[in-house]
């Protein structure tokens, strides 16, 4: 039958000192991984955790199945073979020792034999194999290719170069395993590699046996001592970090209670003390990849924006907790340059690669409200600030305009009252009311509403900035007195259903009114005008453009995951195929506008939006279709600047979707029935 004996020709003089090795090992590895637990103990506590099916499910999805990881073929691959590989040799060792403890209950050979037998040996094998050219390929890409944004130490190649020494006299010793057991010959080829090694081993003595065992041994417990220090601490970190992730969706951020401001005398992440326990235990998951650097738009235009070095930063100070202090005075997060953190465009591109879930954004954001709080903000950020503080709006514009827009639509549009009937509530958003471009968009949804006969009303004056601005540059508190007021508004006339152009009016008022108790359904107009088509209400005749190319906005695909309804969309109005640039959807690139930038001034060689609109270009498409204001603002500019002779024609879905309504389709007057 086919099994073989555990711990072949090893006396019992030999296996005691093996335990004790054993123990030494465990020891070494159990301090490296509790060693951290004071510095995260530091910060503030974890609020109530909650839906624990759903967080194991997200531990499964992301540490054992690496969805992130694998998102790169070479990379992700490489580090699939390595962790699978460990953890079926894991698995396999557990099995032996549940065999030989077994033993002194049941007898030699009860549970590690037969077809279970040979199926661990032929998948140990396969998985030590996959192990094998995983470590060699880690070692090439450190040792040749040597990767700028992927962080490297001789700590990591000699690390790497002690996994596989490990690795190869594991073969090794299984070759001299079956050299030194005849028995276990006819049923060797379960275990190929360890056959073809075992030509080598004729002949070999058993005192040559044990010498590969030990070597093979003291290799093995120097990996499991050497494992939780460096940048392999992400294996036991990343788990718990992923379970322990906040609650809120991405691009959410954490509100800042006025009590808590008298209480502390402190706004957003003033020292790194403020940091709280996830925060701090999430940061120890940095495996240095550099995958959130290289998705960096800012960083990816030359501004000094490197959000993985944000991360070693911060955590570099953590790492020591004497240096906390200096001279007795807290630490402040002023080694983050201004320069680096106003680069930031909140695009959560960093967030979304991130195979450790850090929130790199969440650090930026918490740090900008302290400098903001601090009058640290200057130039044209801080002058956006104020117009939004005096007049509510971006622009500074009087919101006796905010319905300019409508003034050449015919039927007029309707405003907002509790008892209107309305089926959705028209979030105009100020990019709407005040930029030209954006007005565009604007009249071109409401007239497709009013041709799919949806009844809807506006606020007009009524209506305030989301304040995300003011939230993403760092002023928390005037984002909460608009956000306040636009509920009081919302609520006062029963708002349920909110339909906007503005991806950032989007995610602000579905996602983060509801901290201060506004809860709507909020679509974007991409959503609602697919769901009007696919029903019947919205009539199109698909027109015949030469060819269309789509840009996903940030926080319409990214951070809300909305990809689809705008295809949609744009494939109900366009005969032809749409062509999609190298970046899309999730992975789309930043036209540069968000987190402020909107307002703020940067050279033209450092603008995301030439970039992306590089890439539209390339698609060959002669119009580019966008749904973000912002994005259309950004995109446009970068591809008249970059576009040559004749740019493509930058445009919203809505407005593509407009040039195909049937004029039968157009209802006498805005709302009737269909």
């Amino acid at each position: 039958m086919p099994t073989r004996k555990i711990l072949l020709h090893i006396t019992s003089g030999q296996q005691v000192a093996f335990y004790l090795l054993a123990l030494v090992a465990m020891a070494i590895c159990a301090y490296g991984i509790l060693r951290r637990w004071k510095a995260w103990r530091g910060g503030k506590p974890l609020p109530p955790v909650t839906d624990w099916p759903g967080r194991i499910r997200n531990v499964l999805d992301q540490a054992l199945a690496q969805r992130r990881v694998r998102r790169r073929r070479l990379a992700g691959g490489m580090h699939a073979g390595i962790f699978y590989g460990f953890l079926a040799l894991f698995i396999g060792t557990t099995i032996v020792a549940i065999e030989h403890y077994g033993a002194l209950l049941f007898g030699e050979h009860w549970f590690y034999k037969g077809a279970f037998y040979l199926l661990v040996k032929a998948a140990l094998d396969c998985f030590g194999f996959g192990l094998l050219i995983a470590l060699c390929v880690a070692l090439w890409r450190r040792l040749v290719t040597k990767p700028a944004s992927l962080g490297n130490s001789p700590y990591d190649v000699g690390f790497l170069a002690l996994c596989l020494a490990a690795t190869v006299t594991g073969f090794l010793l299984e070759g001299a395993g079956i050299a030194s057991d005849p028995a276990r010959l006819s049923f060797a080829g379960f275990s190929p590699v360890g056959l073809a090694v075992s030509q080598g081993f004729v002949g070999l003595s058993v005192g040559g046996y044990t010498a590969t065992w030990w070597v093979h041994i003291v290799l093995v417990l120097a990996v499991i001592a050497a494992l939780p220090y460096g940048r392999r601490y992400h294996l036991f970190v990343i788990p718990v970090s992923v379970a322990l992730q906040p609650e809120r969706p991405m691009g959410v951020l954490e509100p800042i209670a006025m009590s808590e401001v008298e209480e502390t005398g402190k706004i957003g992440l003033t020292e790194l003390a403020d940091l709280d326990f996830w925060q701090r235990l999430s940061l120890d998951g940095c495996m240095e990849c550099g995958r959130c650097t290289d998705a960096c738009p800012a960083n990816a235009v030359g501004k000094e924006l490197n959000p993985k070095q944000i991360v070693l930063d911060i955590r570099r100070y953590i790492d020591n907790p004497r240096a906390l202090t200096v001279n007795g005075e807290a630490i402040s997060t002023d080694f983050i340059s201004d320069e680096s953190l106003w680069a930031c465009t909140n695009c959560h591109a960093c967030v979304n690669e991130c195979p450790a879930l850090i929130r790199h954004v969440d650090l930026i954001d918490g740090i900008r409200r302290y400098r903001v709080a601090e009058g640290r903000l200057s130039g044209s950020g801080a002058g956006m600030l104020r117009k939004l503080g005096s007049r509510e709006n971006p622009w500074g514009l009087p919101a006796s305009q905010r319905l300019d827009w409508a003034k050449s639509l015919e039927p007029p549009i309707e405003k907002a009252t509790k008892d209107d009937n309305r089926e959705v509530l028209f979030w105009v958003g100020c990019s709407g009311a005040f930029e030209p471009r954006a007005q565009k968009t604007v009249q071109a949804t409401a007239q497709l509403l009013q041709a799919a006969g949806v009844k809807f009303t506006v606020l007009g004056p009524k209506e305030r900035c989301t304040g995300d601005a003011a939230r993403r540059m760092g002023d928390e508190f005037l984002f909460q007195q608009l956000a306040e007021a636009n509920i009081a508004t919302l609520n006062g006339i029963d708002a349920k259903r909110i339909v906007t152009q503005c991806p950032h009016c989007l995610h602000t008022l579905k996602n983060e009114y509801g901290q201060f108790g506004g809860n709507y359904e909020v679509l974007h107009h991409t959503q609602l005008l697919s769901e009007l088509v696919e029903s019947g209400r919205l009539k199109l005749e698909p027109q015949t453009e030469s060819s269309v190319t789509y840009h996903d906005p940030c926080f319409l695909a990214r951070v809300n995951g909305e990809t689809e309804a705008p295809r949609k969309a744009l494939r109900s109005s366009l005969q032809l195929p749409m062509l999609e640039p190298e970046r899309n959807k999730d992975k789309t690139f930043c036209c540069g506008a968000g987190g402020g930038r909107m307002w703020m001034e940067e050279p033209t060689t450092q603008r995301p939006g030439n970039n992306r609109a590089q890439e539209l270009i390339a698609t060959g498409a002669s119009t580019v279709a966008v749904g973000c204001p912002f994005c259309k603002v950004m995109i446009a500019d970068s591809v008249a600047a970059v576009g040559g002779e004749n740019p493509p024609e930058v445009v919203d879905v809505a407005e593509l979707m407009l040039r195909a309504v049937s004029p039968r389709a157009v209802s006498p007057r805005a709302g009737s029935p269909p």
